[in-house]
C-alpha cells in the first residue's frame, strides 16, 4: 500500500514539474514574441546583456568576465543570400528583421594581453533571442552558435 502511495505521490509530482515547465517556457515564448520592443531601453539592454553573459559562462567559460562594460546596439539584417550563409540564421529571418549586438568591452584586455579590447561581441535575433555569432575578442576567434543539419 505504501509503495503503490509513494509511486502515486511520484506521479503527481512528476505531471506538476512538468506542467510548471511547460507554463515557463510558454511564457518565455511569449516574452520572446513580444521581443523586447515594448520594454524600455535600459531593461532591454539588461535582458540582452544577460543573455550574452549566460552565453560565455556556459559555453565560454574561460573568456567570461564580471567586470564588462556592455553596449547594445540594433541593426537589421540586410544581404539575406550572404547573412544565412556566413551565420546560419533560420530561414523565419528575413531582410529587415531586426538583431542586437551586445558588445562586453572590457577594461584590463591589454593586462590580460587580450587581441580586442571586449571579451565578447554577441549577435542576437530580435524576435527569438536566439544568439547566433560570437566574436571572442581574448583569441579573436568568431563562432556561428545554429547549426542547420547539414552543416554538423
Amino acid at each position: 500500500m505504501k509503495t503503490c502511495l509513494r509511486f502515486t505521490l511520484f506521479l503527481m509530482i512528476k505531471q506538476i514539474s512538468i506542467t510548471l515547465i511547460l507554463s515557463l517556457l510558454m511564457c518565455v515564448q511569449a516574452f520572446s514574441q513580444d521581443k523586447l520592443a515594448s520594454l524600455p531601453e535600459q531593461q532591454r539592454d539588461s535582458v540582452l546583456v544577460e543573455i550574452a553573459q549566460n552565453l560565455l559562462k556556459e559555453k565560454y567559460p574561460k573568456w567570461y568576465r564580471e567586470n564588462v562594460n556592455p553596449e547594445v546596439t540594433k541593426g537589421k539584417f540586410v544581404d539575406m543570400e550572404w547573412t544565412k550563409r556566413f551565420y546560419n540564421v533560420p530561414d523565419d529571418v528575413k531582410e529587415g528583421d531586426i538583431y542586437y549586438r551586445i558588445k562586453l568591452h572590457y577594461p584590463d584586455y591589454s593586462k590580460e594581453k587580450f587581441e580586442f579590447a571586449h571579451t565578447a561581441d554577441v549577435l542576437v535575433i530580435g524576435k527569438t533571442l536566439q544568439p547566433f555569432y560570437i566574436h571572442l575578442g581574448a583569441v579573436n576567434i568568431g563562432h556561428r552558435l545554429l547549426y542547420k543539419s547539414n552543416d554538423k
